[in-house]
């Protein structure tokens, strides 16, 4: 349990750190848009959000987040240790 939940926090971390680096960068650098271009911009970007919640709905489906798939070879899982048992084995064969 307590692993779950440090992974979560850890989860929620990279999250605010992503959104705020990604904030703070569109807000230096987006462009101010002239009004007689906004109704344009506003249709393209319901757009744009349109394809985005897509892709969202896409992930969630297949159950699996960005965090998972951006990180994965990163973050070990139980798999990649040894237990005990393996660690006996080793050490009764002589290699450890």
């Amino acid at each position: 349990m307590s692993r779950h939940m440090a992974r979560l926090e850890r989860n929620d971390a990279i999250f605010a750190e992503m959104m705020t680096r990604y904030v703070r960068i569109y807000l230096t650098f987006a462009p101010l848009i002239p009004d007689a271009s906004k109704q344009a911009a506003k249709l393209k970007g319901d757009e744009r959000f349109s394809r985005y919640i897509d892709a969202v709905k896409g992930q969630l489906e297949r159950r699996r987040s960005v965090f998972e798939d951006a990180f994965e070879e990163f973050v070990p899982s139980a798999e990649d240790f040894f237990e005990a048992k393996d660690l006996q084995d080793l050490k009764e064969a002589g290699h450890a």
